[in-house]
């Protein structure tokens, strides 16, 4: 299967690697507006709009900032393309029903890449949840502690804010361990679940929109 990127950070160089190392698949160019290449692969053939790209390809993988996400997504269902986009879908959930919908209404896979459910040790706790060797599990608590320096938030000046981070440490962070527990358990997105998230950044506080009120440190 023959890909493009879209966004050349420092995601895009994960995939550059992993490319290379999955036979079958090939990275034929990247989409960045700015018109920046890959750091690890200079020579990889770059377009500054996704329409634009030359080379054939089968799927998309989007790998902008999270409020860009959808821009990407749609943009490449138009084309008939599938799309793997990295977490989260997106940042907002009515925006994640459009850029579900955009897919479903052209026919193409969606995914999302959560990719600590290929973790060695999360593939032997799932194989045991899976046997029954645990036992029955009535309950499960989750406790996600996460640091970054005041050098990753500065690396972007969209990070560790809501209007194209979502956020910050949920969203970049915790959001995998929610994927895992919906992985382990099967849990239906559908069904009510009791959580309370506390968020907080070293030097920088994001400001909530009105529909999200104020966030707690």
């Amino acid at each position: 299967m023959k890909y493009v990127i879209l966004g050349t950070g420092n995601i895009a160089n994960t995939y550059v690697r992993a490319m290379e190392a999955l036979p079958g698949s090939e990275l034929v160019g990247c989409v960045s507006r700015s018109g920046r290449r890959v750091l690890a692969d200079p020579a990889l053939p770059c377009w500054t709009e996704l329409d634009a790209v030359s080379a054939p390809f089968d799927a998309v993988i989007v790998a902008t900032p999270n409020g860009l996400h959808g821009e990407g997504i749609v943009a490449a269902a138009r084309l008939g393309k599938h799309v793997l986009v990295e977490k989260p879908l997106r940042i907002t959930v009515a925006d994640m029903d459009r850029a579900v919908e955009a897919c479903e209404a052209a026919g193409v896979t969606l995914a999302v890449a959560y990719q600590r459910r290929t973790a060695p040790d999360n593939q032997s706790i799932k194989a045991l949840l899976e046997k029954g060797a645990l036992g029955r599990v009535f309950a499960a608590d989750l406790s996600a502690k996460f640091y970054r320096d005041q050098a990753y938030y500065d690396s972007g000046d969209y990070r560790g804010g809501y209007l194209l981070d979502g956020g910050g440490p949920f969203m970049q962070q915790a959001c995998h361990n929610i994927d895992l527990y919906r992985w382990f358990w099967h849990a239906d997105p559908d069904r009510q679940h009791d959580g309370h998230l506390y968020a907080c950044h070293r030097g920088r506080r994001p400001r909530a929109p009105p529909c999200c009120g104020t966030p707690t440190a």
